[in-house]
């Protein structure tokens, strides 16, 4: 039964919340009344402060013996001169620093009018005193000044002043003393508006809450005649609707202030009253007596400063001294108020500007028009706060108290015991039965041979030496004593380190003495601390800071930023993983939980168990335990340790999940560790995120006194100060749009971009250039952040070869991208996908306009179908379009003009350049590219320069250009290399390379648009008239795949480049290098994404142009019409398809999907026509069979038939086209099985359509009731895909990026996602290879890897099925519901009308709408399961058969956790079906060898042709199978060619010297050579024979 409680009337849902009440807020009740009931214990208790601080200064004021002196009125108000203490204004007005320098400009009165009188002398009036002086533009009287006016030193000027000035200044008076009054109405009212009810039915309430229906009650309350009598004829002056706009004005303030701060339920005090203390007596006072406007106390406790100012001129005419002293103004009132006990950091102060419109004089003084709020706030936090001129001047006179004080009440017992809990083995002291029970564990008392005593024991992660002993006893107490001295000397260690960085400060220098090892000097060390050794940090100091010494924590802040850093020293092996046991290698092994139950969560950031990590987790228990007096934020944690110069540092939110999720397994385990409070910011701790640590980092760069490095930052003040104010705003998509403003700047900044562009060591720059990289790298982390990409901790590199039994085989060189070790690598990976995704999207329909474009003028020109098939050379159609200029230019014709004879050839070629000219000037219009072309601008009409292709080069040779061509280059080498690098030379191009950023797109049109685009031609058309394409369909195409990709990855290399960067900056954080891992990114930029060739240096790019064409020639040899290519594929593939429905982890597909996709993809065989199947439309937009970037267009183009394109188009058609229809087969098979394939067709003009509404997975969105079971369950199908889609950057079909809403569902883009159709292929890819450009392994870019790989591209994807390390696919995944840190599932909460509620929580209650995510599978190779079972089985105590199974089926085949059982099955029937179908496969190839054998004989004795086709069609059958039988016999397939290593290439050309030469010599006739030479011919054998027994060809003499 649920009990409510009522106290004081006041309702209470549970007796804990009134608990709470009772503890916090009833003492405050009798105080204030029912308000403490709507405010948190947080506002109580700074309401509290406030409300003590006022009466403070009240009874200061009332006590003190005060006289008033003059009132002096001017423009900024009035201020009056009150001993023995002093209004703020009064005492900032004329101060000067150490320095003697004004604060701000001082208002001096003698100063302002004597400047005033000499201009009125001449003529010079202001427009405000010619309109109130009643002069006009033509009339302005010029009066004579009195003659000792400029030497004049007495008090009273109006002994030097003429009456007509006395006369002009007396009305200047008048109005400033109107101004005043009319502005103290007005904040006046302010007052009230803001002020509680103090009887009555709404005590309690604002004025301002119910001022709408209790006006009049109101407009009493506004009576000043009763409060001051100067004022009440000013008051009477107010009219209703005036009234109106001042409490209309009021009420916007008071909105702003909400969404400003973020918080609806903020307190308000009215001009409350503050006493500060000075530093020392300062004119004759040493007391400040301030009263703030507005003070506001948001629901956290954190006080904010609101100042009314008031002027008939809007604020942004307000000059720069004035908005300067109401920030020394501000900054004073921030100061007092913290010596009241209110928290600083959080602190925000605002100018409130007031317009009094229509300000003018009447005939009973002075009146206005309107009131209006031209700039309703005008925030000075950042100035105030960091600012070094403004902290620096008032730290002389009032000091900010050092109040982030810190108490430790129980801190050592706590950590210790909740260590303890977190990891049972972890502690700074045991008991010698604690150390008997973990030698035990560990190794035992066994006696030792290798030490130089018989007893010993390595202390895990802290030492390299082990502890001998020659007794058990004596081994137990060396280990006791040095695992309880290990807290001294840390202890001592911190110590001093936290003495030199006090010194440092102090002396402003990085020469301090700090820990060394063996006499060695630590440079890492001292490099990392530097940042810390200058003026403009502090060590916090006191209780709870120098109990955290205990554990090796520092604090240090800095002072104008006031944010803090945290140093933990350690003397552990940082980088020791402590865990045991295999399956638990991340923090959560304390708690004994295996990994995989974690890392299945999608967004997973769990830390991986080292001391290192375990060292961050304890200094979080030292924060969450510490009870500071004011919000304390922490930039970063750093664990260093000095003796070894390495440390661990972790992004503050995967340290944050990690340690929130620690401590929830915990106390779901039973686990007494506390409270949390540091979950959800709560707490009075707050952590920086990314954007916010770049923000901190910026303005410490910019008090980096005397540094260019520190100026350059200093000239972004206008960026920085806006991404502060839109981090507090809370508006992220400013945000983003601030930080790629940064990162613009930095990039653009000559002097800054030079430590940016290629990175190499961070950790030895200068400590200013070291913190603007470190800057640039967390805006790019930050960018990568907002966009939905998130780079975690990294603790090691992945260069080296990874071989173990149950580790299976890693090297990053032969990983495929998207699959390596590295979380960081594998993100860019992801980004790259996404990007050529959405190019994939754009391009097909694009390219099909340009298609349809061609058509049309072949049909013009009278270009026929038989023709296009047999002939073929389409790059004749443009010959008289193209043509070069006198100048030696390539050009085009001028459609607009008489130059192209034909209608068809105008059209064609004013789309050509109208398309090409579209992405050469973006910012233009239609019409302004039209009216260019029409002009005849010489840019819009230059050929954009191309490598022509064979046909492109036909067209343009005679028979004798293209023989003397060919001559020229077998003594040419550059040509060899240009086949890899195309126009520039070697020069060129290393000049080119030595100015180019790595990580800076570049578009391959812009090396033939450039400058050089002259000498390019020149050079290259002297070597060959032919060199470049005139093929303008094939020109335009790729123009526009370039400009495509350009556009999507300069909006995607800040992420990539943030990848770099992140590996870069955390390694040398670490005092390591991540150097293998960054050139992997640099390489995939490189190779994969700007298509350069990793072939570096000159002879070997020569060598790899020359070794490329006999590559081709070998390929060429082997695999060309070669029958047995296409007929043993497509067996294998249906054996492999089979393989895949049966073995898979969960049911991808059916057999009927299967057979009817088979069915689908078959009816490609007898396609023809430019119209796309359905088939070739998918894989033109998802890219799944020989769809690569760098040849994306030439495979779209029309121009692919006839003789011209006989080899490259048909010779190969045998060997590539099963690929196709395998790779196809088994992605339409999931497409039917996921529903969506049926929801996509092909429009008229043959571009792929595809409707969400009949995708099964989704229709019932449109089709079914809202609310619906269908409806329901197609919504939690969408959500996530929706999401997704949105942080992949998808457009609409219209080019328009996807939005997402959640209560009002829109069609999606596509089908699948790029997460879920990278999942889909890579199934195809790892059964079949990954031969796609952007998924080949980098090795094989390189000029080994292109020798060793070539016919070896599959291995990877077999080596990743067997022997793959555990958890290494990390492309495949699923959606899979959502569940809570307790293991429960997750719904989204409805509204009532049946949509999601976007902003309500999710629930464990089932609403029919589960919260869907996606989790990727876990793998492992075949190899590696299978020691695991024989690991598993050897460590069993029963070795029977039934205790060896029982052990297989309860660890493997009914594995308790899904993820593992799944994977593990899925292997074992991989294995068996292997060995089954090498057997099967393998007897009946054996058997059909024998008869192939016996029919080879008879064919070779018989001369009947009927003997020789069955010997033949028999062989072709028994070689089918043969070849089809080889994947089976996996062992070969990977350790093969590991152990030979002789490149295909000159295997082929030694084999074919042989047999040339055996032809020459006569030892064989050319037919039997050819049958050794070309696959074609080996694989019909029999006839080959026949021909040349037949026609004795050669014969053998």
């Amino acid at each position: 039964m649920i009990c409510t409680y009522i106290y004081k009337g006041k309702k209470f849902n549970s007796e804990a919340e009134l608990d709470d009440f009772l503890l916090e807020k009833d003492k405050y009740l009798s105080q204030y009344g029912d308000i403490v009931f709507s405010m948190t214990s947080a506002q109580t208790s700074a309401y509290n402060s406030l409300d003590q601080a006022t009466k403070t200064a009240l009874a200061t004021k009332a006590q003190a013996k005060w006289k008033t002196a003059k009132k002096i009125y001017t423009e900024d108000g009035v201020y009056a001169n009150i001993k023995p203490y002093m209004g703020v204004n009064e005492f900032l007005e004329g101060l000067t620093n150490s320095d003697d320098k004004l604060f701000f400009p001082e208002f001096v009165e003698n100063n302002y009018w004597t400047k005033r009188f000499l201009d009125w002398a001449e003529g010079k009036y202001t427009e405000d005193e010619q309109e109130l002086f009643g002069f006009t533009s033509d009339v302005k009287p010029k009066f004579d000044v009195h003659p000792d006016l400029l030497t004049f030193k007495g008090e009273d000027l109006n002994e030097v002043s003429t009456e007509e000035q006395k006369k002009l200044r007396a009305k200047m008076e008048e109005k400033w003393k109107n101004q005043a009054l009319f502005g103290d109405v007005v904040h006046f009212i302010g007052q009230k508006l803001f002020s509680k009810i103090e009887t009555g039915p709404n005590a309690g309430k604002l004025w301002i809450d119910i001022v709408d229906t209790q006006r009049s009650l109101f407009d009493k309350q506004i009576d000043v005649s009763k409060y001051d009598a100067e004022k009440a004829p000013i008051r009477a002056k107010f009219t209703s609707d005036q009234i109106t706009q001042a409490i209309e004005y009021f009420k916007a303030l008071k909105t702003n202030l909400e969404v400003k701060l973020g918080d609806t339920n903020l307190v308000f005090m009215a001009e409350p009253a503050v006493v500060g203390t000075l530093n020392n007596t300062i004119k004759d006072t040493d007391l400040l007596l301030g009263r703030i406007d507005l003070l506001v106390i948001d629901s956290k406790g954190n006080a904010h400063v609101i100042d009314y100012k008031t002027s008939p001129k809007p604020y942004t005419h307000y000059n720069s001294a004035k908005k300067l002293s109401y920030t020394y103004q501000l900054a004073t009132y921030t100061r007092i108020l913290a010596q009241n006990g209110l928290r600083y950091n959080n602190m925000r102060s605002f100018v409130a500007p007031i317009q009094l419109e229509g300000f003018r004089p009447d005939t009973e003084g002075y009146t206005f028009e309107n009131i209006k709020g031209d700039t309703i706030l005008d925030e000075l936090t950042e100035n105030i706060k960091t600012s070094g001129k403004v902290i620096n001047n008032l730290n002389e006179v009032i000091s900010i108290p050092e109040n982030l004080t810190a108490t430790a009440e129980n801190l050592i017992s706590n950590v210790d015991k909740h260590m303890r809990m977190l990891f049972p083995d972890w502690g700074k002291k045991k008991t010698e039965d604690e150390v008997r029970a973990m030698i035990e564990a560990a190794d035992g008392f066994k006696k030792r041979t290798d030490l130089e005593k018989p007893y010993g024991f390595y202390l895990d992660g802290t030492s390299t030496e082990p502890i001998v002993a020659d007794s058990e006893a004596e081994l137990i107490k060396k280990v006791a004593a040095a695992y309880n001295t290990f807290q001294e000397q840390v202890k001592g260690q911190t110590v001093i380190i936290k003495n030199a960085l006090k010194e440092g400060m102090q002396q402003n220098t990085i020469d301090v003495s700090l820990p060394n090892t063996n006499g060695k000097e630590p440079a890492w060390l001292r490099n990392t601390l530097s940042k810390y050794l200058n003026s403009n940090w502090t060590v916090l100091e006191g209780d709870g800071y120098d109990s955290a010494e205990e554990y090796g924590v520092i604090f240090v802040q800095n002072k104008h930023t006031r944010h803090v850093e945290v140093i933990t020293t350690s003397l552990n092996y940082l980088d020791y993983n402590p865990s045991k046991d295999p399956k638990m290698k991340n923090l959560t092994y304390g708690l004994g939980e295996a990994d995989i139950v974690e890392n299945a969560k999608p967004n997973s950031g769990m830390l991986e168990a080292t001391n290192g990590n375990i060292r961050l987790i304890e200094t979080m228990l030292v924060l969450n335990n510490l009870v500071f007096n004011d919000d304390i934020h922490i930039s970063q944690i750093h664990v260093v340790n000095p003796s070894r110069g390495i440390g661990t540092w972790s992004p503050n939110e995967q340290l944050l999940y990690s340690f929130n999720k620690l401590m929830d397994l915990a106390k779901a385990k039973g686990k007494d560790v506390g409270e949390n409070n540091l979950k959800g910011g709560k707490g009075s701790v707050k952590f920086a995120n990314k954007a916010q640590l770049a923000l901190l980092t910026m303005k410490n760069i910019m008090n980096i006194s005397g540094t260019r490095t520190a100026e350059r930052f200093v000239g972004m003040t206008t960026s920085i100060n806006s991404l502060e104010n839109y981090l507090h705003a809370g508006t992220n998509s400013e945000v983003l749009h601030q930080l790629e403003e940064l990162r613009t700047l930095i990039e653009a900044d000559k002097e800054l971009s030079r430590h940016i562009k290629n990175p190499t060591s961070i950790i030895d720059q200068p400590y200013h250039i070291r913190e603007a990289i470190t800057a640039y790298s967390q805006i790019l982390w930050a960018i990568a952040e907002y966009k939905g990409y998130s780079y975690t901790q990294q603790l090691k590199d992945h260069g080296d070869l990874m071989v173990g039994l149950q580790k299976g085989l890693y090297w990053q060189q032969l990983e495929n991208p998207g699959n390596y070790a590295s979380n960081i690598l594998n993100t860019a990976s992801r980004v790259m996908q996404e990007a050529y995704q959405n190019v994939r999207d754009v391009l097909p329909k694009e390219f099909r306009k340009i298609t349809i474009a061609v058509d049309k003028l072949k049909e013009g020109l009278g270009y026929s179908k038989f023709k296009e098939y047999t002939y073929g050379n389409q790059s004749e159609l443009y010959k008289n379009i193209v043509y070069k200029a006198d100048d030696g230019d390539l050009m085009v014709r001028n459609p607009w003009s008489n130059d192209l004879a034909t209608t068809a050839e105008k059209e064609f070629t004013k789309m050509f350049l109208m398309e090409i000219n579209r992405d050469r000037f973006p910012n233009k219009t239609e019409a302004e590219l039209e009216a260019m072309g029409m002009r005849g601008d010489y840019d819009f009409y230059k050929l954009p320069l191309i490598k022509a292709s064979k046909s492109g080069k036909a067209a343009q040779r005679t028979i004798a250009q293209a023989f003397k061509t060919r001559i020229s280059r077998l003594t040419d080498w550059s040509y060899y290399k240009d086949q890899i690098s195309d126009f520039l030379s070697e020069e060129e191009e290393m000049e080119y390379r030595r100015n180019e950023e790595v990580f800076k797109m570049n578009n391959m049109m812009d090396a033939g648009n450039g400058p050089n685009r002259k000498a390019i031609l020149a050079k290259q058309l002297a070597k060959d008239p032919a060199y470049f394409e005139i093929d303008l369909e094939n020109i335009l195409m790729i123009h526009k795949q370039a400009y495509t990709i350009q556009r999507e990855m300069d909006a995607r290399m800040p992420i990539i480049k943030a990848a770099a960067f992140s590996l870069k900056v955390m390694g040398e954080f670490q005092g390591t290098n991540f150097d293998a891992d960054f050139k992997t990114i640099e390489d995939t930029v490189r190779s994969k994404i700007k298509n350069e060739s990793l072939i570096e240096g000159e002879t070997k790019r020569k060598i790899a142009g020359i070794t490329k064409k006999f590559q081709q020639i070998a390929s060429w040899m082997a695999l060309a019409f070669a029958p047995i290519q296409a007929s043993g594929q497509m067996l294998n593939g249906l054996f492999t398809d089979i393989k895949l429905n049966w073995t898979s982890d969960r049911e991808i597909f059916s057999k009927e999907n299967l057979t009817s996709s088979f069915k689908e993809v078959s009816k490609d065989l007898v396609h023809f026509g430019t119209k796309p199947t359905l088939c070739e439309a998918l894989n033109r937009v998802f890219g799944i069979n020989d769809m690569d970037m760098n040849t994306y267009a030439q495979n779209l183009s029309s121009n692919r038939h006839g003789i011209f394109h006989f080899m490259d188009r048909y010779a190969f058609k045998m060997s590539s086209r099963p690929d196709f229809y395998n790779r196809m087969t088994i992605f339409l098979s999931q497409m039917k099985a996921d529903g969506c394939y049926e929801a996509h067709s092909i429009d008229a003009e043959g571009n792929l359509i595809y409707d969400c509404k009949k995708d099964k997975r989704y229709a019932a969105l449109w089709n079914s009731p809202q609310g619906s079971k269908e409806y329901n369950e197609a919504l939690a199908r969408y959500i996530p895909v929706a999401r997704q889609f949105v942080n992949e950057g998808a457009k609409n079909p219209d080019g328009t990026l996807f939005e997402f809403n959640m209560s009002k569902p829109t069609e999606l883009p596509r089908a699948y996602t790029v997460q879920e159709a990278e999942s889909r292929k890579d199934v195809a890819d790892s059964l079949y290879g990954y031969y796609d450009h952007t998924k080949k392994a980098l090795f094989f870019g390189t000029y080994l890897g292109s020798l060793l790989g070539q016919m070896r591209t599959y291995w990877s994807a077999k080596k990743n099925q067997y022997l793959a390390g555990k958890g290494s696919n990390h492309i495949k995944g699923r959606y899979v519901q959502a569940k809570d840190d307790e293991g429960n599932l997750l719904f989204y909460q409805l509204k009532d009308n049946g949509e999601v509620d976007q902003d309500a929580s999710l629930t464990t209650t089932n609403t029919g709408v589960p919260v869907m995510q996606w989790q990727g599978d876990y793998s492992e190779g075949v190899f590696v399961t299978l020691m695991g079972i024989m690991s598993e089985v050897w460590n069993n105590d029963d070795k029977s058969l039934g205790g060896m199974m029982a052990t297989i089926r309860e660890k493997f085949i009914e594995n308790p956790d899904e993820n593992y059982r799944r994977c593990y099955v899925s292997n074992l029937k991989i294995l068996a079906y292997d060995a089954c179908m090498a057997i099967l496969l393998g007897a009946i190839c054996l058997g059909m060898n024998l008869v192939y054998d016996d029919l080879e004989d008879e064919a070779k004795k018989s001369e009947d042709l009927t003997d020789v086709i069955l010997a033949d069609a028999f062989g072709l059958v028994y070689k089918t199978f043969n070849y089809a039988k080889l994947d089976f016999f996996w062992w070969d397939s990977i350790f093969s060619p590991t152990i030979d290593w002789n490149p295909f290439m000159l295997s082929s050309l030694t084999n074919t010297i042989e047999q040339v030469t055996d032809v020459a010599t006569g030892e064989k006739n050319a037919f039997d050579a050819m049958c050794q030479m070309f696959g074609f011919a080996r694989q019909n054998r029999p006839i080959f024979k026949y021909l040349g027994d037949q026609t004795e060809l050669f014969p053998e003499e």
